[in-house]
């Protein structure tokens, strides 16, 4: 298979363990034996032995007792699920360790480039390149940063202070699902205990003829191709275009949760990724939601390694990611659901999913919740929520060899092109684009929950409006989520959207209507979706 080159060049790069010939071959020499059986990771103990030996190596090895928990951890993951685990031991090892051993031939140049804080470039790696060195973080083999700015990807602080810890035992769980399908290994079958009750008897058959068949349609996953994107935002609109827009609201829906049969990620533009630092505290304790997105999409976490800390004036645009698992949840309620037998979003032209992962700052209200009623404070958000909905396409980006700007070279596989038609020449990405058509975004109101202080209602329709005029639909999610009941917060959206698109609202007009009302909207009496329906319904 071919391998790409790295586009954009920037002045720094990350160095991979692979360019050093002495310490490399001491990895070879300890990872070998594993791939051969001669000495096979049978257990969690003997996996801990191996990632002390490999961090030593690497230089990652602060202290010995920084893994005292990985024998606490796997055993939790074992007890949640005891078929997963030793099928990883058994199976998925080996695998791991051929994948980490392939870095020489997948990275010729022995060095990835630094998606550096203020300098917008792009980065494109294939599947197999980022599931090596995942492998190869988890294994504790990759060289320390050596910014402040990069979190790294190795795997050396993921165990520590997790004993006890029940959601990192699920993420675990995830990361291992992850692994196991990027090797073509299939989900294993879960056998349940046949009851004495002949019912209970069949139904238990019925179950397990459909693990079999879920096996059978497996399929392992192609080489695909994923693009990692940071941009430096222009500034927000005036208060002026929304005033002024003629654009129409576009449709917006409440969707069911992602679940291990259904995905309204797919053909999206999911936006729900609130950390400053790319993956959050991914590879630490951390069980938010942008944790809960890198461990579901495990290629993901490779931009660790490489992609620097943004700053709220920066958006990061991930195109192409592959969904491996289901975790539902956050915090100490997060649990892992199961693999996804098959991912079954589509991939275009450039070999790239049609899917995408992208960042959002919103401010945060949580220790003067009504200042998010003012008009200031909500040009500011519909603002922030406008520019992360915006195609990669409109982002400017910075030519080094021309010392000037200029509009994305990747454009937006599933935003504003659906036929697209991607080449790779020298340093360049050049694509053939069909503006007509944008994908939808897929996400909970930005804003939400104890951390902001957002109201629900009005994060909504804010949400809208920014959607409707970057030319977007909505999916809505409605997850569980600390202190707040989404879903109850926001069961009456539906009747809302359905009365503002028939009366033919447009942007300026909802914008209008919020912004007047902004007084009413301070009052408890009187909820975000009640007002604006009755201001329809009624004219009051």
């Amino acid at each position: 298979s071919s391998v790409f080159p790295f586009w954009f060049c920037a002045a720094m790069s990350v160095d991979l363990p692979c360019k050093k010939k002495e310490s490399w071959e001491k990895v070879e020499k300890k990872l070998q034996p594993i791939i051969s059986q001669e000495a096979p990771i049978a257990d969690a103990a003997a996996f801990r032995g191996l990632i002390i030996a490999t961090s030593d190596i690497s230089g990652c090895l602060k202290q010995r007792s920084q893994y005292n928990d990985v024998d606490a951890v796997f055993a939790m993951a074992v007890e949640i699920d005891p078929v997963t685990v030793p099928e990883f031991f058994a199976k998925g090892m080996p695998k791991l360790c051929e994948a980490v051993l392939d870095m020489p031939r997948l990275f010729p140049e022995g060095a990835v480039d630094m998606l550096r804080k203020g300098e917008p470039h792009t980065v494109i790696l294939t599947e197999k390149q980022c599931v090596c060195l995942v492998a190869a973080g988890f294994l504790c083999c990759l060289n320390e940063p050596t910014t402040s700015n990069l979190q790294g990807l190795n795997f050396r602080k993921f165990y520590r202070g997790a004993a006890g810890v029940t959601s990192q035992a699920h993420k675990l769980l995830g990361i291992l699902h992850f692994f196991m399908r990027s090797f073509g290994i299939p989900p294993p079958k879960v056998k349940k205990s046949k009851s004495a009750n002949n019912e209970e008897e069949e139904e238990d058959e019925e179950e397990e003829e459909e693990e079999d068949n879920a096996e059978e349609e497996f399929t392992p996953p192609p080489d695909t191709t994923l693009v990692f994107c940071r941009r430096t935002l222009p500034e927000p609109p005036g208060v002026e275009v929304w005033d002024d827009s003629e654009k129409p609201l576009l449709k917006a829906a409440l969707v069911p949760e992602v679940d291990t049969t259904q995905d309204a990620s797919v053909e999206a533009r999911m936006l729900n990724l609130h950390a400053l630092r790319p993956g959050g505290d991914a590879l630490g304790l951390g069980a938010d939601m942008d944790e809960v997105v890198f461990i579901e999409h495990g290629s993901t976490l490779v931009c660790l390694l490489f992609f620097e800390k943004l700053s709220d004036k920066e958006v990061m645009i991930i195109q192409g990611a592959t969904r491996s698992c289901t975790l539902r949840g956050h915090g100490p309620n997060l649990s892992c659901v199961g693999p996804l037998i098959n991912d079954t979003c589509p991939v275009g032209e450039g070999n790239i999913r049609r899917r995408e992962l992208c960042t959002v700052f919103p401010m945060s209200y949580r220790h003067k919740v009504v200042d998010q009623y003012t008009a200031d404070a909500m040009l500011t958000d519909v603002g922030r929520m406008y520019l992360s909905a915006t195609p990669l396409s409109q982002l400017p980006l910075f030519d080094p060899a021309e010392g000037s700007w200029d509009r994305g070279e990747a454009s937006s596989v599933v935003g504003d092109d659906v036929n697209e038609s991607v080449s790779r020449k020298g340093n360049e990405v050049e694509c053939d684009l069909d503006d007509e058509t944008v994908a939808p975004l897929f996400c909970f109101p930005p804003g939400v929950g104890p951390q902001y202080g957002g109201n629900p209602q009005l994060r909504f329709v804010l949400l809208w409006l920014a959607a409707s005029q970057a030319g977007r639909q909505i999916r809505v999610r409605t997850p569980p989520i600390l202190e707040l009941e989404l879903a109850d917060d926001l069961k009456e959206a539906e009747e809302l959207v359905t009365v503002l698109l028939e009366a033919g609202v447009s942007v300026a007009q909802l914008w209008g209507m919020v912004v007047d009302e902004s007084n009413a909207l301070l009052s408890k009496g009187c909820p975000v979706f009640e007002m604006l329906t009755s201001k329809i319904v009624y004219g009051v």
